[in-house]
């Protein structure tokens, strides 16, 4: 159970958060944050109890999977990397999009490895009582991920609008990493050759 938990870095996510949702107010980012949360809660117990059917029938590898998110990480970080510096002028108004879902929840906090580590772990234990361990450990790391980036409020007063805007450019180049990451592991398990290669 501890694996799901390792491959929660929420935590290490606090600026990457905070990047996104910079033109927020501070009760919308409260509420991207439950949002966020309660996402990974239900995309966990989904992963539980329907995972491996529905990816069964629909003929879905984790590595496509991989490749797919990998692709939807890459367009949200360059929005992030091409982001005005100039703050928005009616905080109160929704940004161009709202990214509670998607990239937040999945596939930047839930992604390939946090779903595929479930999967694997509910087609091991298949037990009423094993899903129930289960399903409180989706609870225990929705609440983890909440915790994280409430704790991110703290930041934003820190660092104010320039300060926030740095980050969404520096968070952005991070996440331009992971997705390459993502998708390059994805095509090396769809096509073995390329493991091989080079």
């Amino acid at each position: 159970m501890l694996s799901l938990f390792a491959m929660c870095t929420a935590p290490a996510l606090i600026p990457i958060f905070l990047g996104m949702t910079e033109h927020m107010t501070e009760a919308r980012r409260k509420r991207t944050a439950f949002g966020v949360a309660l996402t990974v809660t239900l995309a966990l117990a989904f992963m539980i109890f329907f995972g491996e059917k529905l990816f069964r029938l629909m003929g879905i590898s984790i590595s496509a999977f991989q490749v797919g998110g990998g692709v939807l990480i890459f367009i949200s970080s360059l929005q992030m990397v091409n982001s005005s510096d100039e703050p928005q002028r009616n905080k109160s108004e929704p940004g161009p999009t709202n990214p509670t879902i998607v990239p937040l929840a999945i596939p930047i906090v839930a992604g390939p490895g946090l779903l595929s580590t479930m999967l694997i772990q509910s087609t091991r234990l298949t037990g009423f009582t094993d899903d129930m361990i289960l399903l409180a450990c989706a609870v225990s790391i929705g609440l983890y991920v909440l915790i994280s980036f409430l704790a991110g409020e703290a930041l934003v007063k820190i660092l104010g609008t320039s300060g926030l805007s740095v980050m969404t450019k520096v968070s952005g180049l991070l996440l331009t990493a992971i997705a390459v990451g993502f998708i390059a592991d994805g095509l090396k398990k769809l096509f073995p050759l390329l493991a091989t290669a080079g």
